[in-house]
This record gives C-alpha cells, sequence and structure tokens, in this order.
C-alpha cells in the first residue's frame, strides 16, 4: 500500500511539472488582439472606425501594453489603451472619446 501511495504521489509531481505555462504572445499577436478588443470597445460607444494605425504592443513590467488614436471626425477622436497578459488575456480594455457631439 506504502508503495502505491509513493507511486501515485510522484506521478503527481511530475504531471504538475510538465504542466504547459502559459504561451507569450509575440508582439504582433499582442498588437493585433489589442486592435481587436479596441475596435469592439469602440463600436459599444458607436464608432465604426480603425485603429490600424496604432503603434505596436509593449511588453512592460511582465504585460503588453498597446496604445493608439484615431480620428473620428475634424472635431473629435478616440483614444484606446488596451493591457493585456503575457499569455493575451484581457487586464483592462480602455476607449476614451474626445470632442464631437455627444
Amino acid at each position: 500500500m506504502r508503495t502505491a501511495f509513493i507511486i501515485l504521489f510522484a506521478l503527481l509531481l511530475v504531471g504538475c511539472a510538465s504542466s504547459p505555462k502559459s504561451a507569450q504572445l509575440t508582439p504582433e499577436q499582442a498588437t493585433s488582439l489589442a486592435i481587436r478588443l479596441a475596435g469592439e470597445k469602440a463600436r459599444e460607444q458607436g464608432f465604426y472606425g480603425s485603429f490600424q494605425n496604432g503603434q505596436s504592443a509593449n511588453f512592460v513590467a511582465g504585460h503588453w501594453v498597446w496604445h493608439s488614436h484615431v480620428e473620428a471626425t475634424s472635431t473629435s477622436r478616440y483614444d484606446a489603451t488596451v493591457e493585456l497578459a503575457a499569455d493575451g488575456s484581457t487586464n483592462q480594455v480602455t476607449v476614451v472619446r474626445h470632442g464631437g457631439l455627444p
């Protein structure tokens, strides 16, 4: 019985040690995901433009940070900031409209 317990315990330890860690995104993947998430958030506010001209995502202090803005009209723009965990899970998506009509 004791031998079976030791074998079971060893198998559990090996299983935990070999579990894959969260994959880290490439800068291109993080940027693409951030653009998509910012677009979804902007559509909730009634903007259907594109953030394609944004900067590439940067890996800062263990997470991805991406910023962009797009001119909606001659008097308004949308600023977007997206923060992602290293594996791409969303931490925060902020889209703010400046100027223009309410």
